[in-house]
């Protein structure tokens, strides 16, 4: 059996990586505020780049599985969250974006308050817990005040 480490670490690149990809979501919270009028035509491709990164993260929870102790729920469990984006996604585009909202934080409660998905360096969750938060607050925003 090989010994694997207890905690994934993360080099810098991932961290930087992480923090990048909310550029699209805080775009979409400041370009009112800047008077951009035509914000509702930039809705879908925030809602298609929320659909990305959910389905990034389910995807990542198989890689995690490979290397810990076969988690089966997780498995399951990731290809049950994708499959309930892409379909709130493809078939209930205006209610979109309060599911991307939600399961952002869902994905982010599961990923570091449960055993299912290993743990995590607190570096990673710190930017994890921050990415969640200002994703799902854009995609809240997006929803009340853009659909």
């Amino acid at each position: 059996m090989v010994d694997l480490p207890s905690k994934r670490t993360f080099s810098n690149t991932v961290l930087l990586l992480g923090y990048a990809g909310l550029i699209p979501f805080v775009a979409l919270l400041l370009l009112p505020y800047f008077g951009a009028t035509e914000i509702a035509l930039l809705l879908p491709i925030v809602n298609a780049y929320a659909f990305g990164i959910i389905s990034f993260i389910c995807g990542t929870w198989w890689r995690a599985d490979t290397e810990m102790v076969a988690k089966t729920s997780a498995l399951i469990l990731s290809n049950c969250l994708f499959l309930i984006s892409f379909f709130a996604f493809v078939l209930l585009p205006k209610l979109w974006p309060l599911f991307a909202s939600v399961l952002l934080l869902l994905l982010f409660i599961l990923e570091h308050y449960t055993h299912w998905i290993g743990s995590f360096t607190s570096s990673y969750r710190r930017m994890r817990g921050a990415l969640s938060i200002v994703a799902s607050m854009a995609m809240l925003f997006s929803f009340i005040f853009l659909s």
